[in-house]
């Protein structure tokens, strides 16, 4: 319905969040999917980022397309929830944190078996990484060949 997302968050249960999301996720891969196919006949490379990008979807694209998960840890992940005002206004900005924060790391913890289980390319990132650090190790991951061990 239209109620307020905020409250959304409070008032459901954790099982129900994780459902609605996939929900939405999977309404949004087939659009995901043909823009990834399209954009790779183009002359110029693209950064397409997104919570909806599924690894077994990027798994199963082909031509000229090369796939990188950054796989926040959890610190991080609870630091930039906390850090943005997205709870701001709510009944309960602790529960709507809390609810948040755990299906956001039960959904990262689903991401990473993916991608491990599928050989995806990958780099872990922290808060105690600089934002070169980080590049650095996404240009060192995407001169990879697929396969290979995150870094």
């Amino acid at each position: 319905g239209n109620r307020d997302f905020r409250e959304y968050n409070i008032s459901s249960k954790i099982n129900d969040l994780i459902r609605d999301i996939n929900r939405q996720h999977e309404a949004l891969s087939p659009a995901l999917l043909s823009l990834f196919q399209n954009h790779s006949t183009w002359a110029s490379a693209a950064i397409i980022e997104g919570w909806a990008l599924r690894p077994e979807n990027v798994a199963r694209l082909s031509g000229d397309i090369s796939g990188l998960f950054l796989l926040a840890d959890a610190a991080l992940i609870e630091a930039r929830i906390r850090s943005s005002e997205f709870s701001r206004g709510a009944s309960d900005e602790e529960m709507m944190i809390q609810r948040y924060l755990e299906r956001s790391l039960w959904y990262n913890t689903r991401i990473r078996e993916q991608i491990e289980d599928l050989g995806l390319k990958s780099v872990s990132i922290s808060a105690n990484k600089t934002q070169s650090e980080i590049v650095n190790a996404c240009f060192q991951e995407l001169r990879k060949p697929p396969g290979r061990e995150q870094v």
